[in-house]
């Protein structure tokens, strides 16, 4: 008895064992399914995430779509253009330390618009050249103080109904302004010229310094615009250049390898304001005279709406006069 009582109650304790581990094993079995399903689900929330994030992005990118070295011989006239009209702009003079990184000048369409390589093109006559006899009439038209939004766009477009190139002499302040409009005019296979960063005398002439300084950042701004490939050696100076005080600023240019060039005929549009179409047309032909070579002085900044109005008159005269038109290099 005393043995079959000892077998029962190991029976027992193996059945308590067998039970206790039985429970174990399903517990374990049931937390590792939770925590498994539970991964699952993570993995499968995180997939539809970047999913949804993949397609915002589709349609962000849809929406945003865009269609897209030697002196040149200086000419004058009698009766020099007053600058009268041109209000002094009092914005500071960028810093020129490394402009090309200011984001802010930064042309953000084209990286490099595309070159019209101006040097080898026909129509295009060193600075050196332009005065000297050859019996041909050549007729340079030039603009000076833009671009603008409101005149220059108008002349471009004149100048390509004639089949016509300028040169313009832009300023810097006004080329950070307009950047599609100068990428435009140098695309056309128009002339670029420096004029400065902001056509004030007191800055632009207050000294050596003062002169690179505007010198200087207007050129990092155009090839901060048109690309690190475009070269222009043109200079004009704001007003011209014909008083004495600004030889020291003349020798600075030929040192850098630029030269300068004034006009000796122009449209009178910086003489005054409010002047008709056709005031600019018969100053033009006056200051012409006949001469066999003409550097015509004209402005697209804004507010010279009569200019672009005047313009295809100008080119209608000059050409019955049998001039032939080119762009300065």
């Amino acid at each position: 008895m005393a043995v079959s009582k000892k077998s029962k109650a190991r029976k027992k304790r193996h059945k308590k064992i067998k039970a206790i581990c039985l429970t174990f094993c399903l517990l374990l079995v049931f937390s590792i399914s939770i925590f498994s399903g539970f991964k699952i689900g993570t993995n499968v929330n995180n997939k539809n995430v970047k999913i949804l994030g993949s397609l915002m992005n589709d349609n962000k990118s849809t929406n945003n779509t865009v269609d897209k070295n030697s002196k040149p011989k200086e000419a004058n006239i009698n009766n020099k253009p007053e600058e009268n009209n041109k209000a002094e702009n009092t914005k500071d003079i960028p810093k020129t330390e490394n402009p090309g990184n200011n984001n802010e000048s930064s042309y953000n369409g084209e990286k490099e618009p595309s070159k019209p390589a101006i040097s080898n093109v026909s129509y295009a006559v060193n600075v050196e050249e332009v005065f000297k006899k050859d019996g041909k009439k050549t007729a340079f038209l030039t603009f000076d103080d833009g671009p603008s939004r409101d005149v220059t766009p108008k002349i471009l477009s004149i100048l390509d109904k004639n089949n016509i190139k300028a040169t313009f002499f832009v300023t810097g302040q006004m080329a950070e302004e307009n950047k599609e409009l100068l990428i435009q005019e140098y695309k056309s296979g128009n002339a670029i010229g420096n004029h400065s960063y902001s056509h004030n005398y007191k800055k632009v002439y207050s000294g050596i310094e003062g002169f690179k300084q505007e010198f200087d950042t207007t050129n990092s701004i155009l090839k901060n615009i048109l690309g690190e490939n475009f070269n222009s050696r043109l200079f004009r100076f704001p007003g011209g250049s014909f008083e004495k005080y600004k030889n020291p600023y003349k020798d600075y240019l030929r040192g850098k390898g630029y030269v300068y060039i004034d006009w000796n005929a122009l449209n009178g549009d910086a003489e005054g304001v409010g002047f008709s179409a056709e005031r600019l047309i018969n100053r033009l032909k006056s200051t012409a005279g006949g001469q066999e070579d003409l550097v015509i002085l004209m402005h697209d900044a804004g507010g010279k709406k009569s200019t672009a109005e005047a313009l295809p008159t100008i080119i209608e005269y000059l050409k019955a006069q049998g001039y032939e038109f080119k762009i300065l290099k």
